[in-house]
């Protein structure tokens, strides 16, 4: 069973700029503090994979940002709210992980950009 949470995330000057290659940051934006309160959880997360018949599945997957609108700019993606992101897991351990150490902090931060999170479901 694959356990999905669904973000809608503000920057707090009500703009955001990101990098144009933000997946990375995006992705650490919950490995350092899942990794923070679950320490087991680093190498198996990295590393390991569940198996369903012949293929492996990771155990926490992450989409992309996805804003309304978005412009290229001089210092990387102007990203405007509410920006809406989806993160997945087929572990109850590592949701159960990712609900206290990042969601329920209310924020993250996507490099040195912050993010307000708004709503989860």
């Amino acid at each position: 069973m694959k356990i999905r949470f669904f973000l809608i995330m503000t920057p707090p000057n009500k703009v955001a700029v990101v990098l144009r290659d933000y997946q990375h940051y995006l992705q650490g934006a919950f490995w350092r503090p899942l990794t923070e309160e679950q320490p087991v959880l680093d190498g198996p997360l990295h590393k390991d994979r569940l198996k369903a018949r012949t293929r492996g599945y990771r155990m926490l997957t992450f989409a992309k940002l996805f804003p309304p609108l978005a412009k290229a700019g001089q210092r990387g993606l102007i990203l405007y709210p509410n920006l809406h992101w989806l993160v997945s897991t087929a572990r109850n351990t590592v949701a159960k992980a990712l609900e206290r150490a990042v969601l329920g902090r209310g924020q993250i931060h996507v490099h040195r950009q912050p993010f307000l999170i708004q709503y989860i479901k």
